[in-house]
C-alpha cells in the first residue's frame, strides 16, 4: 500500500504542470484538447478530454480570443488530475515566434498577417494598413527604394535578382497584389497565403482578384511535424513553398561556384604548364 501511495504522490506531482500542445478545439464550448508528450510511451503522455482555456478576462467583461492549433500551452492539472486541467496559453515556439522584440511595444499578430502595435515610448499606435504599407515599401524622394521595392535594386546593388517572394504572415491582398507587380518585374514569382479562405472554392476565388500570372496562391497551408510535443501543426503556405526551391537555388549555385573552381584550376594549371615550355 505504501509502494501505491508513493507512485501516486509520483503521479500526482509529474502531472501537476505540464507542456503540451492543443490538438483540437471546441469553439462552440470554449474547450479544447491538449496532447502533453508521447501517448505511447509508458506513463509518459496524455491526451486530455475537452478542458477549458484560460482567457485575459472571464467575468462582467470577457474577452474571446480563442488558440489555435498547435499552440503551445502549460497544462495545469490540481492535484495531478488531467481532468481537472485548464490550458494556460502564452508560449512561443520556432513555427509561432514572439512578433516583435522591442521592450517598447505592445504588438498582435493575427493569422492573416495583419498587426496591430502601439509603441507606449513613441506614444505611437500603428495599425494593419500601416504595417501593409510598410512592407509594400515605396520609392523616396531622394530615390531610395524601401522595403519590398527595394528587391528591384538587388541586382544592381548585389549582383542577384530575386526570384522566390514570400513574405509569410504579411501577404494581405494588398501585399499580393504588390507582389504580383514586382514578379513580373524581376521575372520571379510571388508565393502568397489564401488570406484566410476555408475552403477550395473561396481559395479559387480569391486567386481571380489577381491578375497576374506570376501570383501563386497557396491553399491550404501546410502541416508540419514536432518532434517536441508529437504532434502535427499548421505552417503557413509560403514557409512551406519557398524553403524547397530556396534550398535547390542553393545547391545549384554552390554547384556552379565548384565548377567555376574546377575550371579555374584547371586554365591557371594548363597556363603554368605553357610557361614552363
Amino acid at each position: 500500500m505504501a509502494g501505491m501511495d508513493a507512485n501516486e504522490i509520483q503521479r500526482q506531482s509529474r502531472n501537476a504542470n505540464r507542456k503540451g500542445s492543443i490538438i483540437d478545439i471546441d469553439h462552440a464550448a470554449a474547450l479544447c484538447r491538449v496532447s502533453v508528450g508521447d501517448p505511447d510511451a509508458d506513463g509518459e503522455g496524455l491526451q486530455t478530454n475537452w478542458i477549458p482555456w484560460i482567457a485575459p478576462a472571464a467575468g462582467m467583461t470577457r474577452e474571446w480570443l480563442p488558440p489555435t492549433k498547435g499552440e503551445q500551452v502549460l497544462l495545469i492539472c490540481p492535484m495531478g488530475d488531467p481532468a481537472q486541467g485548464v490550458a494556460l496559453r502564452g508560449i512561443f515556439s520556432d513555427d509561432a515566434p514572439a512578433p516583435s522584440g522591442s521592450p517598447d511595444t505592445h504588438t498582435r499578430l493575427y493569422p492573416d498577417g495583419a498587426v496591430v502595435e502601439y509603441d507606449h515610448a513613441a506614444h505611437s499606435l500603428k495599425d494593419a494598413a500601416e504595417t501593409t504599407s510598410n512592407v509594400i515599401g515605396t520609392v523616396t524622394a531622394d530615390g531610395k527604394y524601401t522595403d519590398m521595392k527595394a528587391l528591384l535594386t538587388a541586382q544592381a546593388k548585389l549582383g542577384l535578382k530575386p526570384r522566390i517572394l514570400a513574405a509569410p504572415g504579411l501577404d494581405t491582398q494588398a501585399v499580393a497584389t504588390a507582389f504580383g507587380t514586382l514578379a513580373q518585374s524581376l521575372r520571379g514569382f510571388a508565393y502568397v497565403s489564401a488570406n484566410g479562405c476555408k475552403t477550395k472554392e473561396e481559395a479559387a476565388a480569391y486567386r481571380k482578384q489577381f491578375s497576374q500570372r506570376e501570383v501563386m496562391v497557396i491553399w491550404p497551408d501546410f502541416l508540419a511535424w514536432d518532434e517536441t510535443t508529437h504532434q502535427q501543426h499548421d505552417c503557413r503556405a509560403g514557409d512551406g513553398v519557398c524553403r524547397r526551391p530556396a534550398r535547390e537555388d542553393r545547391q545549384r549555385y554552390r554547384l556552379a561556384q565548384d565548377t567555376f573552381e574546377r575550371r579555374r584550376q584547371r586554365r591557371d594549371g594548363y597556363l603554368s604548364g605553357q610557361n614552363h615550355r
